[in-house]
């Protein structure tokens, strides 16, 4: 079972959710519900992984549901405050990392490089 919890706020037509906890498949139902209930209007989502240190493959998963929330939406996705293990994750699963960024088609997913100190950001 997943302790994962995630915080939302909502400015104008842009979405910040916030997980907090570990990222595992217990967790991925919750955070995929969370996009399917967005309001139409919304263009912008950014996903504020920093109080996330662990991810599995769920990791994964959830930003292909994020690549297809921004094709369906046509809006932007981006993903901020990385921590190195879930940033590993990605890269482990053959998702090209360049200078700090991963793109996906219509929708812009950006990873931030975490700060030298493993804390993310």
């Amino acid at each position: 079972m997943s302790t994962m919890t995630f915080t939302s706020a909502r400015h104008a037509r842009a979405v910040v959710l916030s997980p907090h906890g570990d990222l595992d498949f217990g967790a991925l139902p919750l955070l995929c519900r969370a996009l399917a209930e967005m309001p139409a209007g919304t263009r912008d989502v950014t996903l504020d992984m920093r109080d996330v240190p662990f991810m599995d493959v769920a990791g994964v998963h959830l930003m292909e549901e994020l690549r297809l929330f921004g094709l369906r939406r046509r809006a932007s996705v981006e993903t901020v405050g990385w921590q190195r293990q879930p940033l590993r994750v990605l890269r482990l699963n053959g998702r090209a990392v360049r200078d700090g960024r991963y793109r996906v088609s219509a929708a812009r997913v950006l990873m931030h490089r975490p700060r030298p100190d493993g804390a993310g950001g």
